[in-house]
């Protein structure tokens, strides 16, 4: 038995496509956190590609900065609840 999938490009699945990027956007936030998970900063994803396209020289900073401290970059979304019913 074969199944298919179609996808249409238009409008409104353009327009629903970029809401959806927009709105994860949104929900993730830029965490910088050490091993020993003291957090150093946290920003949201967008103000972080914001200063990312003005002042590249910030994030090549921050990059040589967080190998040396030994740090990771974490992105965390926030998701919404999911509402079950539990039988």
């Amino acid at each position: 038995m074969k199944n298919t999938s179609t996808f249409n490009i238009n409008v409104q699945s353009i327009s629903e496509g970029i809401s959806n990027i927009f709105n994860k956007i949104q929900k993730t936030n830029v965490k910088i956190v050490s091993k020993a998970k003291k957090q150093y900063i946290s920003l949201p994803l967008i103000i972080a590609i914001i200063i990312t396209c003005i002042l590249p020289f910030i994030v090549i900073t921050g990059v040589i900065i967080m190998l040396i401290l030994d740090s990771d970059i974490v992105f965390e979304r926030q998701m919404e609840e999911i509402n079950r019913i539990d039988k």
